[in-house]
């Protein structure tokens, strides 16, 4: 799939063969698909390890990150630093041919390092792993299936977290939910107003951003702005085929759009600060989706090269 004429060529970005990149984009996918599962808990309820045969769930995030460091990033890396030499016997499993580890009953008695640690080790591994993806053992076929097993691993560890909090919060008096149904509805009084009701402060765009007068706005049910909404006929009677796409969030609304217009046929530019995440890694991982395999689903700038074009 090539830009379209007149896209906007992402500057020092090197475009990766199609299997390679097609692997680098599943890696970041189930590693963001791990962090998406701890939005509903706080990092009490990440820590806390509810009986022997279960695990906190800091320990799980932990654990997937050694197991890419230990068996893909030391052996093959010659430039790669370990994050902390300690996480090898506090975050081991079962692996005792690789080192002593701590036994499994003590895996909630770790209050440090803190969650905000663990999830800076993740960055540091997924960092090291696409540079290594990136370079020639990326298309290693041995590589591959070593990645592909840490996945496998990865998404195990996905139903272990489910399972073990799930647990956790039957031993809790109040039977909390992992994730409650929202108490409000459309309608409803909210801090800034009914929510989801045009007019609203909550609902309505932001001043700065104010459409101009006759400019049309969708109201979109879902998460893509094409699902049982008008925004096709109105582009369609526009003959509009290439789109700008801008808005939060990265991960869900604008990937979710840009897919979306993808299957109808049109060119999407996403602008990459033009959009945000509760987290830099849903962020970054949302963009890397978009333009992985040389845009298959649209293409990323910065709005500073776009307003360079208009000028």
């Amino acid at each position: 799939m090539s830009p379209p004429d007149g896209a906007i060529e992402r500057s020092g970005e090197r475009v990766l063969e199609a299997g390679e990149t097609a692997l680098a984009s599943r890696f970041a996918q189930v590693r963001a698909a791990t962090l998406l599962l701890t939005t509903p808990l706080s990092a009490e309820d990440q820590t806390v390890q509810s009986m022997p045969d279960c695990s906190p769930v800091k320990w799980h995030q932990a654990h997937t990150a050694w197991f890419f460091e230990t068996f893909l990033l030391v052996p093959n890396d010659p430039d790669y630093q370990p994050f902390d030499p300690l996480f090898g016997y506090l975050f081991n499993s079962y692996y005792e041919t690789v080192g002593p580890r701590r036994p499994r009953p003590e895996r909630g008695l770790v209050t440090r390092p803190s969650l905000s640690e663990v999830r800076a080790y993740r960055r540091h591994v997924d960092a090291a792993m696409a540079e290594l993806l990136a370079g020639p053992l990326g298309r290693d076929p041995a590589i591959a299936a070593l990645v592909e097993l840490g996945l496998a691993h990865e998404q195990q560890h996905q139903e272990l977290i489910l399972m073990d909090v799930l647990h956790l919060f039957a031993q809790m008096p109040g039977h909390p939910a992992y994730r409650p149904m929202p108490a409000d509805e459309s309608g409803d009084p909210g801090p800034m107003g009914r929510i989801l009701v045009r007019g609203e402060p909550g609902h309505d765009i932001i001043p700065e951003l104010a459409p101009a007068p006759n400019e049309p706005v969708v109201d979109k049910p879902g998460k893509g702005a094409f699902y049982a909404t008008d925004l096709e006929t109105m582009l369609r009677g526009r003959d509009i085929a290439r789109l700008l796409v801008c808005g939060v969030t990265t991960e869900v609304c604008v990937n979710t759009t840009v897919r979306e217009a993808n299957d109808r046929g049109f060119d999407c530019l996403v602008l990459e600060d033009c959009t945000g995440s509760y987290f830099p890694e849903f962020q970054a991982m949302g963009l890397a989706m978009i333009k992985a395999q040389d845009g298959i689903f649209g293409w990323v700038a910065p709005s500073a090269a776009l307003l360079a074009v208009l000028a």
